[in-house]
């Protein structure tokens, strides 16, 4: 037993480190300055702490702040044209006058302080230095929260972070740009808000309950619009655990706190003010007629799906200036849609009325912010102000099952973990070719005539590339030998249906499905896999309330 659990350790500490060595290429794989308005973002996290000398001095007028000129200036030279490389990048550390910083308030100033702990000297040096802790908290809150989550219920983290994170997602945590702590509390907070609420178990219920904090704060520190989706994963969470019980009403007062949180940050901070105001105005005093009104909802109605492909490769990264191969976007939206269809197999009230108001969230926001902008879809909203929700969605879909497998075979499995791998490593080479070289001079060798790399990294492009995407791929390697071969089962019990059995044998029945209930499980031969301990702690009433229909054979 003690020897499992080592195993166990090692090979989470293995997968931890695959993740992370794959996140880090993507932090390598783009200049200072390449993700969209990081003039604005990078100014602002140097003049997080207010005035320090050479770094952040203050400017001849109102909300002029003094940065280095290389913040200012990093992307405006090939930003908009892929055929220009970073290469035109003034590395000028000289100050120069800028408005694009967060002295009005418009974004929640917690990412950027935070941030700012890593500004030295060195530009190069403190913007990779961003980007690798942002990847590596992601990783390590994400491992976190899965041990403490019970076998069974880790589904909806590992299938959201396959399907739904290449190629903006990846992009964006390993960034310096406030979108990474958004995509992390997209995935996060309602799962561990929501295992929080079901676990009778107090230490895992202390943890829970304070990854969830910990992510939603960070979320809402972030950017306005992602704190209104940690108000929603609240939601969320107390709609998938709810059971009649002071015990429950009591355990609500932290994801309460959090939708107080989430509010605060929307009420106080400037981004999301322009669109509710302008949102609101459009529908209570229209300045155009009510048939062009009439078209353009229908126009944006008709055109929403490509916003949201936009996450799955059917838009540019970066600055929308970085062209993403069809083929990922093929890909990407195959498993996504794949996944979702699977699990809407396994619908219970709770799921059922989650998915809904997630959808229903996906079409109306971005209609409303379009609408007040009298805009269509492909301008003012980007797919990345939508990927909380859509991770909140996909996790979902593939919640309520028995197992963390889902119940897919190895050649459907094979196929989704594969494909992810090939198309991250895909989508990374193209945007470091275009940051390399522009797109007019891309040959396939990253080494070959570059044009742009970092000063401060040894190791030459070709090389970053695949080590960042073998380790990717072996990290998908990893949980698909987990997920779905006998001896990753028996090291960790619970990944398939058949390590749940004995736990869901001493269950009572639970809610019926609503549509296409899964086949009954059988009882395992003697050499299955024995449950998981913390499996066993599961009180009969917290059971009785999971989701799904959960079916033992005699």
């Amino acid at each position: 037993m003690e020897s499992s659990r080592w195993k166990r350790i090692v090979i989470t500490l293995a997968l931890g480190l695959f993740a992370f060595v794959g996140l880090g290429g993507w932090a390598l794989a783009s200049p200072v300055g390449a993700a969209p308005d990081d003039d604005y973002h990078l100014a602002s996290i140097w003049c997080a702490w207010g005035e320090t000398e050479n770094v952040c001095e203050p400017g001849s007028e109102a909300l002029v702040q003094e940065v280095p000129s290389w913040l200012v200036l990093s992307a405006h030279c090939y930003a908009a044209n892929d055929e220009q490389s970073a290469a035109c990048v003034p590395e000028d550390e000289d100050l120069m006058g800028t408005t694009r910083t967060n002295a009005g308030g418009g974004y929640p100033p917690v990412f950027y302080s935070v941030m700012r702990v890593f500004v030295t000297d060195n530009i190069e040096g403190s913007v990779i230095a961003m980007r690798l802790f942002n990847a590596a908290v992601f990783v390590g809150l994400t491992i976190a929260v899965l041990a403490l989550i019970r076998p069974g219920r880790r589904g909806p983290i590992l299938w959201a972070s396959t399907v739904a994170l290449v190629p903006v997602g990846v992009f964006f945590i390993a960034s310096s740009n406030p979108s990474s702590w958004a995509v992390l509390s997209g995935l996060l907070v309602w799962v561990a808000l929501t295992e929080y609420l079901r676990t009778d178990r107090l230490g895992p219920r202390i943890g829970l309950g304070a990854l969830g904090a910990l992510a939603g704060t960070m979320g809402a520190g972030a950017r306005s619009d992602a704190a209104s989706y940690v108000a929603f994963a609240a939601v969320i969470a107390m709609i998938m655990s709810f059971r009649r019980s002071r015990q429950w009403l009591a355990l609500c007062l932290l994801p309460l706190g959090l939708i107080a949180v989430g509010g605060y940050s929307v009420l106080t901070s400037g981004q999301t003010s322009w669109a509710v105001v302008a949102g609101a105005e459009a529908i209570t005093a229209p300045s155009y007629g009510i048939g062009d009104q009439i078209k353009l909802l229908i126009s944006n109605i008709t055109q929403l799906p490509f916003l949201w492909a936009g996450n799955l490769g059917a838009w540019r990264l970066g600055w929308l200036d970085t062209p993403v191969l069809p083929s990922v976007m093929v890909v990407m939206i195959g498993v996504f849609v794949a996944l979702l269809m699977w699990g809407l197999q396994k619908l219970g009230w709770r799921k059922t009325l989650s998915l809904a108001l997630t959808l229903a969230a996906l079409v109306v926001l971005p209609l409303y912010v379009l609408h007040g902008q009298h805009a269509n879809v492909g301008l003012e909203v980007q797919p990345r102000y939508i990927l909380p929700l859509m991770l909140i969605f996909i996790g979902l879909a593939t919640s309520g099952f028995d197992s963390d497998n889902l119940g897919l075979n190895k050649i459907q499995a094979f196929f989704v973990f594969f494909g992810v791998g090939v198309m991250n490593a895909q989508a990374m080479h193209t945007n470091m070719q275009r940051y390399l070289t522009g797109v007019d001079e891309a040959n396939g060798n990253l080494n070959q005539g570059y044009e742009w790399w970092w000063s401060t990294v040894p190791l030459p492009p070709l090389t970053v590339w695949f080590v960042s995407s073998a380790a990717f791929g072996l990290f998908l390697f990893g949980l698909y030998l987990l997920l779905f071969t006998k001896r990753g089962q028996r090291l960790i019990p619970g990944t398939s249906s058949a390590a749940m059995v004995p736990a869901l044998a001493a269950a009572p029945a639970a809610e019926p499905a609503i549509a296409g209930g899964a086949a009954p499980i059988t009882a395992p031969d003697t050499t299955a896999p024995e449950p998981a301990p913390e499996a066993a702690t599961e009180t009969a009433p917290e059971a009785a309330e999971e989701d799904s229909a959960k079916q033992v054979a005699p």
